[in-house]
């Protein structure tokens, strides 16, 4: 798909999956928030303050970012997602804003790793593995979940379960290419087959293994006086457990079931 088909298809699933993990999150701490009013306009006010004005650069970098999410909507189509990536860094070299130095401080073993998943997932593809992989997957699904929405169901509840042990990008790389002829054999649509791997890699929820941000909000969740671990491993399992829940539940019944068939999404197919 093309960016904006993209966020055609995502967009209207994150106000209302934001809603639901917000009003968890209410109901399951209520009894324990200790602060009852709190102006957040005041505090973003103070906390710009303290930042102070926007330098050249930064209203730079901003441009750019604004360039580089009008070529992906525009021109994606064409140039694919890593054309306008390299023009907009291209551009931020030229305005001395990103210098070799910080290029080459960059966790390369990070992108071997990606690109490594990703070898993984061609090689699949091309010895065949994956179509093989993918026929004794549906059959051994219920009847219901062989093709359309249903095929969408199975394919999403086993992506939202593998990506809580790997990063994302890793789970789309490996599964991907078993998800994606999985609705070529039974006939659905292989864009929302593929939307929907792709939607479920991010409910890495449950494990701090899962996903950086987990583990930036683990490392962070401390105690600035005394130290003391504020959000346990606990923490995470039990309540990522729930959000996972919540968050099958509303990508098949408000997404599936929902404003994509009102898009053209029939029973599958693309009507």
């Amino acid at each position: 798909p093309t960016f904006g088909e993209w966020v055609k298809y995502g967009l209207p699933f994150v106000p209302v999956m934001a809603l639901v993990v917000g009003l968890y999150f209410y109901f399951a701490f209520r009894r324990r928030i200790q602060v009852k009013s709190l102006n957040i306009s005041t505090l973003v006010r103070q906390a710009s303050r303290k930042i102070g004005p926007m330098t050249r650069k930064e209203y730079i970098t901003a441009a750019v970012l604004i360039l580089l999410i009008v070529l992906w909507v525009t021109c994606s189509d064409r140039f694919g997602m890593g054309g306008p990536v390299i023009l907009c860094i291209v551009l931020l070299n030229i305005f001395r804003i990103l210098r070799w130095q910080d290029i080459s401080k960059i966790q390369w073993e990070v992108v071997a790793l990606y690109a490594s998943a990703c070898a993984m997932g061609k090689g699949l593809e091309a010895t065949g593995a994956a179509l093989y992989l993918a026929d004794r997957f549906v059959a051994i699904l219920p009847d219901f979940m062989h093709s359309g929405t249903g095929l969408a169901m199975a394919t999403s509840l086993f992506t939202g379960i593998a990506t809580n042990f790997m990063s994302d990008g890793a789970t789309v790389s490996a599964i991907g290419p078993i998800t994606v002829p999985m609705a070529i054999i039974s006939q659905t649509s292989p864009l929302m087959v593929g939307l929907a791997t792709a939607f479920a890699s991010s409910f890495a929820h449950m494990f701090i293994i899962g996903t950086p941000n987990n583990a930036i909000a683990y490392t962070m969740a401390k105690d600035p006086l005394t130290g003391e671990q504020l959000v346990t491993l606990g923490d995470f399992f039990k309540h990522g457990f729930c959000i996972l829940i919540l968050s099958f539940l509303v990508m098949w019944l408000w997404v599936f079931l929902g404003y994509w068939r009102w898009m053209g999404f029939i029973n599958g197919s693309v009507a």
